[in-house]
């Protein structure tokens, strides 16, 4: 799909990687509406610039919730054309050893992560139905083919979300409407805590900055991609991983003093 004919519905649009895919989509002459659960953070795409006022909606809202979601289809309905792109760049994540979550910090990252994109796609899918065409983008991690300690319920979540992905994209194949999953690997952003750049550093994880992971999402919305990982060597453990997990498990349990340290 061409960028200029895009009208996308994006979440997490004022921090990390959102903020700059927003960013990129406004470049391109996207009409972008942008979701934020502080909607004072979307200033920034429209003070002193050169945006025109339909070109970036602004929707304060939470996906986690029901009242947040039917914000959005409100929103969106609306709209006199509607929305042919939904992407799904909102999430969170929480290092730390599975004995150390509360119940709350478990259900949070759930929610966020998994509950809250796959309940905004049925929420908004009879509406991306009306369209001629329409694309679904998850973006999912590294995490979402890889196990990895400290971020075991955030990558359930992500596991999840593949899956998901996966099983709507074949679901709703006798439509118009195309679903990808796009998996960056550790991201340079305020999500990750100074702690897990630490590691990450210590570690020799390669970590890609946010304006090369919004290229990589730009680039699937325009070339149909179904599944998209960043980064080497992590596209390839992907891969091993899912025929030889204890390849993997042996890479991992060399680093497993380093990252426990961290914990």
């Amino acid at each position: 799909m061409k960028l200029e004919k895009a009208r996308v519905l994006l979440t997490g649009a004022s921090g990390g990687i959102g903020s700059e895919v927003c960013a990129q989509l406004l470049k391109n002459q996207s009409t972008v509406y942008a979701v934020s659960r502080d909607i004072k953070k979307l200033d920034k795409f429209s003070n002193g610039s050169s945006v025109p006022s339909d070109k970036l909606i602004k929707i304060e809202a939470d996906i986690s919730t029901q009242q947040g979601r039917e914000v959005i289809k409100h929103a969106i309905g609306n709209a006199s054309t509607g929305v042919n792109i939904l992407i799904n760049c909102a999430g969170s994540n929480l290092f730390a050893s599975v004995s150390d979550l509360s119940d709350k910090d478990v259900a949070e990252q759930v929610n966020t992560n998994l509950i809250a994109p796959i309940l905004l796609i049925k929420t908004l899918l009879p509406l991306l139905e009306q369209q001629p065409k329409a694309h679904i983008v998850n973006v999912g991690s590294s995490f979402d083919s890889i196990g990895f300690p400290g971020f075991s319920v955030y990558s359930a979540a992500k596991f999840g979300l593949r899956g998901f992905s996966e099983s709507l994209r074949r679901e709703l194949l006798d439509t118009d409407i195309e679903v990808s999953l796009v998996s960056p690997r550790a991201t340079n952003t305020d999500m990750n805590s100074s702690k897990v750049q630490q590691m990450n550093k210590i570690l020799k994880v390669k970590m890609d900055d946010a304006e090369r992971v919004a290229n990589i999402i730009l680039k699937t919305i325009q070339g149909s991609s179904l599944e998209t990982y960043i980064g080497w060597p992590e596209k390839l453990f992907a891969r091993i991983n899912r025929v030889f997990p204890s390849v993997v498990d042996g890479a991992i349990a060399k680093q497993l003093p380093i990252i426990k340290q961290y914990f």
